[in-house]
This record gives structure tokens, sequence and C-alpha cells, in this order.
């Protein structure tokens, strides 16, 4: 995070999710202790999910050029 010519530009981008604690938005806290209030995980998992599954399923018909998903952006894993 350095040169810190803008520190609060600095730890937005650059901090890691663990620096951020309590999250409040128009005097309301949003996040505290690291935890989402108004945000269930794992319903949003499951919705997000439900959502990717039909984007695979949906690609083909959707892209210009008929590819599938796959195609489009495919899986890349990093073998460390």
């Amino acid at each position: 995070m350095q040169p810190a010519r803008d520190p609060l530009r600095s730890f937005v981008f650059h901090a890691a999710d663990r620096a951020v604690r309590t999250v409040l938005v128009n005097g309301e806290v949003v996040l505290e202790d690291g935890t989402p209030i108004h945000l269930d995980p794992a319903a949003a998992m499951e919705r997000l999910a439900e959502a990717q599954a039909r984007m695979l399923k949906d690609s083909v018909k959707r892209d210009y050029l008929g590819r599938p998903a796959e195609e489009i952006a495919p899986c890349r894993l990093l073998i460390v």
C-alpha cells in the first residue's frame, strides 16, 4: 500500500478484506465484526449458483457466435 499518496484509496483498493471490520452506509451498520448484517451468505451463494447454472445453459442462445460458456470464459486452474 505504498506510497500512500492517497491513503483512503490505497486502503480501499489494496487492503485485504480482513482489514475491514465494520462498514456503515448512511449511518447504518451493514457489516459488523466482518459479518454482513442484512445478507444471508448461504442464501446468496445459492442464488449465485442458480444464476450461474442458467447462464451456462443459456449462453449458446445469448452469444452472438453461439458459443457455449466454457468457450467464452474457460475455467483456468492456477496450480502453484
